[in-house]
């Protein structure tokens, strides 16, 4: 059996096996970047390195800190949040409506431009639909109705976004951005 010294890698500081060499017996090949000294102890905050021929601790930098975002990236944020609302309000009347399943408004306006035509040329609609758990026939003042509140909700939708983003625009300070509150009523 082959006798071996430990030895430390000076990347890593963990223990290699120095193998003794079998033409000169009582010495050992020392593996390539490792050392025969042993690695000081862990301390917080520190690395242990190998450098010059000895151990020696490095202090470990702290993390920078992050940066505070600027008034332009809160904006930013802020119109986004606004945006987000007024998709929101833009596909809320379908949803509140429960009875036409459509993606968007466009879709929505589809399918009663649809229903409108066909009353109009006095197909008769088999299709109903539950409002407040009770089953309504689709006729068309109710078609008619309904397309005039997705244009209602839609323009003011957008009147809401206009008005909260020039609000959002027009703060001089991150103070006076911050009391700015994205809420509309559907």
């Amino acid at each position: 059996m082959r006798n071996y010294k430990t030895a430390y890698s000076i990347i890593t500081g963990l223990e290699v096996k120095a193998w003794e060499c079998q033409v000169e017996k009582g010495t050992y090949q020392l593996p390539a970047d490792s050392t025969f000294d042993k690695p000081l102890a862990t301390k917080d905050g520190y690395n242990v390195i190998y450098n010059n021929g000895k151990w020696n601790y490095k202090k470990i930098p702290e993390p920078p800190k992050p940066k505070a975002p600027t008034l332009v990236e809160l904006k930013e944020a802020k119109i986004l949040e606004a945006k987000t609302k007024r998709e929101e309000k833009l596909s809320s009347f379908v949803v509140d409506e429960g009875i036409i399943e459509a993606k968007n408004k466009a879709e929505t306006l589809l399918i009663l431009e649809g229903y409108k035509k066909m009353l109009d040329q006095n197909i008769t609609l088999a299709e109903f639909g539950l409002k407040n758990d009770k089953l309504i026939k689709l006729t068309k003042p109710i078609i008619d109705k309904w397309l005039l509140e997705i244009n209602k909700q839609y323009n003011q939708a957008w009147l809401d976004y206009r008005a909260v983003k020039k609000k959002i625009n027009n703060a001089k300070t991150i103070s006076t951005l911050s009391k700015i509150i994205i809420k509309w009523v559907s």
